[in-house]
């Protein structure tokens, strides 16, 4: 009976748990930029976290009013009165004043010799030369790449993204490059991901350069703690690596010969 009442009693919290790891939290996010100004706002169910707004315009006439200022010199012109006052110094012999040095016995005090100082042994590390060598190092690039992959891709699970009336206009050039441009906005069209985004080519130089849009962000507090267990696990591979090779070169101080044009890049980085 005690173990169908702890049943009972871990079911509901169990339940609760879930609900509140997979409960998704919705986010808004509207943006609008021209050449004039930026205007971006966050909001989290439907309440708003963050708004930022930047006139560019308003900047550019402080700029150009300041410029059509002259500065004009201001002479400040004071009158100083300095009245000359005589002093009659007495020039009198100055006092004999008597010196009488006693030497005071001391007490001998025995001079111990300094005690010796132990430096603290300082740890190896590596030169610029040795760092770069193994950050360039074919096997070491490989898992790094490879983690640092997957570590994306599973962040882009995290968010469900949706974009909604996403637009830029005012986009402007010769015929052949708006040409280009349409059939790259036609291109678009073909991605689900993508089909809300539209790049609209300025024919008639009608419209100035200006986006605009809503992204709408979903997600929840179990795919934020599966992330944060990929990010230390990813992570730890690329430390592991990289602190193994460390101690072998530390110890043999021995490099990897590296290929023609990673030579080419560790020699430039060195130099930097």
């Amino acid at each position: 009976m005690e173990n169908i009442e702890a049943i009972y009693i871990l079911i509901p919290i169990f339940m609760g748990v879930a609900l509140v790891l997979l409960f998704p939290l919705f986010f808004k996010i509207e943006f609008e930029a021209n050449l004039d100004f930026c205007f971006l706002k966050i909001l989290f169910l439907k309440k708003q976290l963050f708004q930022y707004t930047k006139s560019f315009k308003k900047e550019k006439e402080d700029s150009e009013f300041e410029t059509q200022v002259e500065s004009t010199p201001v002479e400040k012109t004071t009158e100083v009165e300095v009245k000359k006052t005589q002093v009659e110094v007495k020039k009198d012999n100055p006092p004999e004043v008597k010196v009488t040095n006693k030497k005071e016995d001391a007490p001998k005090i025995k001079e111990e010799p300094p005690e010796e100082i132990k430096e603290p042994k300082e740890k190896p590390s590596l030169t610029d030369e040795e760092f770069w060598n193994i950050i360039l190092t074919p096997e070491f690039d490989q898992t790094a790449f490879w983690a640092i992959k997957n570590w994306l891709i599973y962040l882009a699970k995290i968010f469900n993204i949706k974009f909604k009336d996403c637009y830029i206009e005012g986009i402007r050039g010769s015929v052949k490059a708006l040409s280009y441009g349409a059939v790259f906005n036609a291109l678009l069209k073909g991605y689900p991901f993508l089909k809300n985004w539209d790049i609209r080519m300025d024919w008639e130089n009608r419209y100035p350069l200006r986006a605009k849009g809503e992204i709408f962000l979903t997600l929840n507090l179990l795919k934020v703690f599966l992330q944060i267990l990929f990010t230390l696990f990813f992570g730890g591979i690329i430390g592991f690596q990289f602190y193994k090779r460390r101690s072998k070169v530390l110890k043999d101080h021995q490099l990897v010969e590296l290929g023609f044009i990673r030579s080419k890049i560790h020699k430039i980085l060195v130099e930097e």
